[in-house]
């Protein structure tokens, strides 16, 4: 679930909320995580779904509103970008908090299989 989804436990109704969704005319698939009935959608079009409380704002709400507001790149990144993870990577950062980093720094969402390790020269 690393491709900026969010997942949406169902279990045990998932009929009804595959129905609710399709009539809301939202894209999902469904998945067993942990043994539970479950559905995937991008971050952007779970968080358009009218079934988040604006009330509870929960740190889940927030990742997910901040990561469905974020730039992403088509392609390479650019230079500066590179740099920036690079550094970061270089830190001995988890990718996890590299992710974190250059989402909160600079609102861009990366993911974490596109992180490589520079190589050392010997």
């Amino acid at each position: 679930m690393n491709k900026h989804e969010i997942g949406i436990v169902v279990d045990p109704n998932e009929m009804l909320i595959a129905a609710m969704l399709e009539e809301l005319g939202a894209r999902f698939r469904p998945a067993v995580i942990k043994n539970q009935a479950t559905v995937l959608m991008s971050v952007r079009g779970g968080f358009a779904l009218p079934v988040f409380s604006p009330h509870a704002r929960t740190h889940k709400f927030e990742l997910a509103k901040q990561l469905a507001e974020a730039k992403r790149f088509q392609g390479p990144w650019s230079e500066w970008l590179r740099c920036e993870v690079d550094d970061l990577l270089d830190d001995i950062e988890p990718s996890g908090k590299i992710v974190r980093t250059v989402l909160d720094k600079y609102n861009i969402a990366i993911r974490s299989q596109h992180l490589k390790r520079p190589k050392r020269r010997s």
